[in-house]
């Protein structure tokens, strides 16, 4: 009896996955819509720290912005300019040179305990979700369709 060759199991789909795969990097559109969706994660987090801060002119709170890339956003108060007084005020303390009233606060007062709130969290979890679920959706995908428009 003669031996039997390998069996050869092809998978129908696989190489157009890979090829579209291999240009999601390439993608200005959906590298543009991670980035957006990462903005849009992040903006509720924005305003709740903006809200937290003390308004006494207002600077610091309006300084607060959201800085977003393909992998994530970040948000930041202060400039370098009119409102260099972020961090002694969030996190207390200023160069020996200078003083304050504020004692330093490891965690800070504003940004960081506003942005670990666990509820803000949440939202902005699902909003990045539905945001980069929406940008995977408009992928121009090579098979898309049932099962009778797939091919290689």
């Amino acid at each position: 009896m003669a031996k039997a060759g390998p069996e050869t199991v092809a998978i129908v789909g696989l190489n157009a996955l890979a090829r579209d795969l291999k240009r999601l990097p390439d993608s200005d559109t959906l590298l543009k819509a991670l980035r957006e969706s990462a903005r849009t994660a992040a903006q509720p987090v924005a305003a709740a720290v903006q809200a937290a801060i003390p308004h006494v002119s207002g600077n610091l709170a309006g300084s607060v912005r959201v800085y977003a890339t393909r992998t994530g956003a970040t948000i930041r108060e202060g400039n370098k300019t009119d409102v260099l007084y972020a961090g002694p005020a969030d996190f207390g303390g200023w160069p020996p040179r200078r003083s304050t009233s504020y004692p330093f606060q490891p965690e800070g007062r504003w940004l960081y305990p506003t942005a670990k709130r666990a509820d803000l969290s949440d939202v902005a979890l699902r909003a990045y979700t539905a945001a980069i679920q929406k940008a995977v959706d408009e992928f121009n995908w090579t098979n898309e369709g049932g099962a009778e428009s797939v091919h290689d």
